[in-house]
């Protein structure tokens, strides 16, 4: 992984500012669902299972490694639209209900 993180840090840094970008434009103070009626589940048993395999290395060269770029990415992503969603609930100031 830290081959990966040397290889490839011009893509996590741009991974991460489409993230911050897209939290801030997709983030929304309406009521959420409850969490665990979303996608937002499924998606992270489907990350921990990718991180076990490459952890094991189950998945040996070219596609390891690919593997293990994607898992980075995404965790890249996921993280900086986390970022950008609380930059915007930070920054921006909200006019009170009653008026």
């Amino acid at each position: 992984m830290f081959f990966d993180l040397m290889s490839y840090p011009v893509w996590l840094v741009a991974t991460l500012a489409i993230g911050v970008v897209v939290g801030w434009q997709t983030y929304s103070d309406a009521p959420q669902r409850y969490w665990r009626d979303t996608w937002i589940v499924w998606a992270a048993i489907a990350f921990v299972i990718g991180v076990i395999v490459a952890a094991l290395k189950l998945v040996p060269g070219r596609y390891g490694l690919w593997l293990e770029i994607a898992l980075l990415i995404s965790a890249f992503y996921a993280v900086g639209c986390f970022v950008g969603g609380w930059l915007k609930n930070i920054l921006i100031v909200r006019e009170p209900a009653g008026r």
